[in-house]
């Protein structure tokens, strides 16, 4: 495999252009983990707006980090300070599940910000774990974890979780609630019935001037929730641009909400 860095000891010059709004994104990864790790909340640290890398790579992180930290474990002797582990676990994500940059672009990037924003002895280590972690590739890895990690690993569980959910739900029943907490929650929107006219987003009433097409969402059927119009956004921001949610007419809202009040039945 190619080198994927330099002798951690050489600093360059001048970084390129194109990585510096990746390590960007990174050092805002690691200050989140940080704060989390010191009990933040995690939903005031995820990002909004136009952080979209960022917002999906934390979420992303935090569904797998069971895996992640496994496969960690695995070319890892000592665990390493915080935020070199931090670095280890956004970047491993990343090669895993998200990045679309080839592997050695995305591992330099990680040692870069070692070197240059942590500390410069630790960029050979990040460097050498990483590349163990890509040469070992997808397949070799998948393998091992199926064969070697312990059940909440597998399931992407924190052990604390599975051995409550282990005891109150049957293995299949545990398996389906393990697999929809993998699965990223789409955008849902609740017509409000005080305001009349225009319909579910995507109908002809709604290609405004702009010409912008716009993504029809489609009915959920919720059945708590009888009388009660919400749709589903396949593309959020397509959703966002349309002039029935610029109008107001649908708020964002996850049908679940409307579970407790049904159950009063006032």
């Amino acid at each position: 495999m190619t080198k994927l860095n330099h002798d951690p000891k050489t600093r360059p010059e001048k970084r390129p252009v194109a990585p510096v709004a990746a390590e960007t994104v990174l050092a805002e990864a690691v200050r989140a983990l940080a704060a989390w790790e010191r009990g933040d909340n995690l939903a005031d640290l995820l990002p909004h707006g136009g952080k979209r890398l960022l917002h999906n790579g934390l979420l992303t992180l935090f569904r797998r980090k069971a895996t992640i930290d496994w496969i960690l474990q695995r070319f890892v002797g000592r665990p390493p300070q915080d935020n070199v582990r931090q670095v280890l676990q956004w970047t491993v994500c990343q090669l895993l599940y998200a990045a679309e940059a080839p592997p050695p672009v995305v591992c330099n990037v990680a040692v870069d910000f070692v070197r240059h924003d942590i500390d410069p002895t630790k960029a050979g280590f990040v460097n050498a774990v990483l590349r163990r972690v890509v040469d070992a590739g997808r397949e070799d890895l998948a393998s091992d974890l199926a064969q070697r990690a312990p059940p909440w690993v597998l399931l992407n569980l924190s052990p604390e979780l599975y051995a409550a959910w282990e005891k109150r739900f049957t293995r299949p029943e545990l398996e389906r609630l393990a697999a929809l907490l993998l699965e990223p929650a789409p955008l849902t929107a609740r017509r409000r019935k005080t305001l009349g006219a225009p319909g579910i987003p995507g109908g002809p009433d709604l290609d405004k001037p702009s010409g912008a097409a716009v993504t029809k969402p489609w009915l959920l059927e919720a059945p708590w929730a009888a009388g009660q119009e919400f749709v589903v956004a396949p593309e959020p921001e397509t959703f966002f641009s349309s002039y029935a949610f610029r109008r107001n007419t649908f708020y964002v809202q996850d049908p679940s909400t409307a579970l407790a009040p049904a159950l009063l039945a006032a």
